[in-house]
């Protein structure tokens, strides 16, 4: 949620749910802001109309093509765009107003190994599924039935696969703070939704993203921090927290809104969180929690990106980003000065990385779909 005042700031403070006393090696210094600026940029949502329209992109690796790789961005006022990594739409789909969208891989489904990309739909206040096509890139519905959130209105959404008993599920959340659990489960070829868990926060959630090597769920309380439950159903672990301070850290403000996770390896890696109160994203060591400091987007091939919302991030080579990239939802878009429909903008991984200091991890090597 876009706010015109951001006066509370997300520290760097890790604890369970008793508060603790801080730790010094987990903050930056208050001047780690750094900056790159956009590769590419895709066309604008199909909402001309509304300036507030893009939401939520995912990054679709494809099997066997690189080239052939997508970006799926929600249009919370239509439906689900699909672009190629020139930023052309390839597709659209005029479903519902989609809100945040997540992909996931080898998924069996009819015997058959199944690329999904599902999210939340606002306008039937539910979850949707879709096959990706590896020959066009296109998308086919294959949902069992229509599941309906119990939520007062759906709005975040992640994927989860368990590396103990490698079954798939779906996150989802609303405004009010509830959080959904369910067992996505192979009917004939079609998806049908079990839901197995249900627990709430006590304010607005969105951005989610699940750590595939972990098992951490991570979801962003807009106005409170970052917070990070197991994502095993089973598993009565404590809640850990990305605790509030006003002090610690000026970089890291009001909203939280997207998050995705930069695989560096099998064990090494990043979460990333779209600070929308400064129009910045924050870098946190995956494992440890350590901040290793922000970076804004700013003008140069593209305008700059202000108040994203939603985010995802690949560390494969695609196109000709050979070391990955960072997609993210630019919530003001200038085409000459002049405002238009939003859209997303691409960011090399490599320009990120490189600018740091010390500088982030880069590897081009780890497959991702192999997490699945």
């Amino acid at each position: 949620m876009k706010k015109i005042l951001h006066i509370l700031i997300l520290a760097t403070v890790f604890h369970s749910c008793v508060t603790k006393d801080h730790d010094e090696s987990l903050v930056a210094p208050i001047d780690t802001l750094y900056s790159v600026f956009a590769d590419i940029e895709t066309e604008t949502v199909r909402s001309s109309s509304d300036f507030d329209a893009a939401d939520d992109p995912a990054i679709w690796v494809h099997p066997g093509n690189p080239e052939k790789s997508v970006i799926i961005g929600s249009d919370k006022k239509l439906g689900i765009a699909v672009y190629d990594l020139r930023g052309k739409e390839k597709h659209f789909y005029e479903v519902g107003r989609i809100n945040n969208i997540d992909v996931c891989y080898n998924f069996m489904l009819n015997g058959s190994r199944t690329d999904i990309v599902g999210g939340t739909n606002r306008t039937l206040n539910s979850v949707i599924l879709y096959r990706i096509n590896p020959e066009n890139n296109s998308l086919e519905n294959i949902q069992n039935d229509t599941v309906v959130s119990e939520v007062d209105e759906v709005y975040g959404f992640c994927f989860y696969k368990s590396k103990s008993s490698s079954l798939y599920y779906a996150f989802v959340n609303g405004k009010n703070g509830m959080v959904e659990q369910y067992l996505m489960q192979d009917s004939g070829g079609s998806v049908r939704l079990q839901k197995v868990r249900q627990f709430r926060l006590s304010g607005q959630v969105e951005g989610m993203v699940a750590d595939y090597v972990t098992g951490n769920l991570f979801i962003g309380e807009e106005e409170k921090g970052i917070w990070i439950y197991p994502a095993e159903h089973s598993d009565t672990s404590p809640a850990e927290f990305l605790n509030l301070s006003d002090t610690i850290n000026p970089n890291i403000v009001y909203d939280i809104e997207g998050l995705a996770i930069y695989y560096a390896g099998d064990k090494e890696g990043y979460l990333i969180a779209s600070s929308q109160g400064n129009n910045s994203y924050a870098v946190f060591n995956k494992n440890s929690r350590q901040y290793m400091g922000s970076f804004r987007i700013t003008g140069n091939v593209t305008d700059g990106v202000e108040e994203t919302d939603g985010i995802d991030v690949t560390n494969m080579p695609l196109g000709t980003f050979n070391y990955g990239f960072f997609v993210v939802q630019d919530g003001f878009n200038l085409q000459d000065t002049v405002h238009v429909a939003q859209n997303f903008k691409l960011v090399s991984w490599q320009q990120i990385a490189k600018v740091f200091n010390p500088s982030l991890k880069v590897n081009s090597n780890f497959d991702i779909r192999h997490l699945f």
